[in-house]
């Protein structure tokens, strides 16, 4: 469970609200399938807590002895190396909320305030965006090309 105190930022995004539970379901499953025999994860409880809106990471908390959370990248496909999918583990929230870990200062960035580092600002997306994602997505047939943007 996160921390109540604890605030997710953008490019992540809870998913313990009543309307992201299924979704957190779903990613679950997804990493009991993609995992084989010998991988780090494999036959240990994850749970997913928060994804990334970006790419395909996942935080997912765990019954591990020394690591409660792992940062889970998901390959969608049924793998055999056990390397796949890759996982950065923390100790705990503290941890994983200092930024310890692959692109800290891209997952931590503060809303609207460019990295230091890689250039990159993250900031709320319109809804109206995302909505025109999904329904490009949804419409194979249609183009970005013709669609006109305000």
């Amino acid at each position: 469970m996160i921390p109540h105190d604890l605030e997710i930022r953008v490019p992540w995004l809870r998913l313990d609200q009543q309307d992201t539970k299924l979704r957190a379901q779903q990613l679950a499953t997804e990493l009991k399938n993609e995992l084989s025999p010998g991988h780090l994860l494999f036959k240990i409880d994850a749970r997913a807590v928060a994804t990334r809106i970006d790419r395909d990471d996942v935080l997912f908390e765990i019954e591990h002895e020394e690591n409660r959370l792992a940062v889970v990248h998901l390959t969608w496909r049924r793998e055999s190396n056990p390397n796949w999918p890759t996982v950065k583990l923390f100790r705990g929230w503290d941890q994983w909320a200092r930024g310890d870990g692959a692109h800290p200062r891209r997952i931590h960035a503060r809303l609207g305030q460019r990295s230091p580092t890689t250039g990159y600002s993250f900031a709320a997306i319109p809804k109206v965006f995302i909505l025109r994602y999904k329904w490009l997505r949804s419409s194979p047939s249609t183009s970005a090309a013709r669609l006109t943007l305000p």
